[in-house]
């Protein structure tokens, strides 16, 4: 969190030097721990995702396999939800 204070103050005097507006610290705050959970997010379903690949290989066509796609990685986000500790 210190570091992510530390970088949002250095992009900010980096903004106010080009006279651009300065990023709202609690939106950017919010901003990085967003993409910080998709990436362990991702992380986590591509360690995971293998048990779904006969799935996967049971769909024709695209479009079929874009949606079972779809229905894995919300299942997976479903169990990576209720296994991450509260505070995280």
């Amino acid at each position: 969190m210190h570091e992510d204070l530390a970088d949002i103050a250095r992009r900010n005097r980096l903004r106010k030097d080009a006279s651009l507006p300065l990023l709202d610290v609690s939106s950017e705050m919010a901003r990085l721990k967003k993409v910080r959970e998709e990436a362990d997010f991702d992380r986590y379903a591509e360690r995971e995702s293998h048990r779904f690949t006969h799935v996967l290989a049971q769909r024709q066509g695209w479009i079929a396999k874009m949606g079972a796609w779809s229905l894995i990685r919300r299942k997976l986000r479903d169990e990576w939800q209720q296994h991450r500790s509260p505070s995280d």
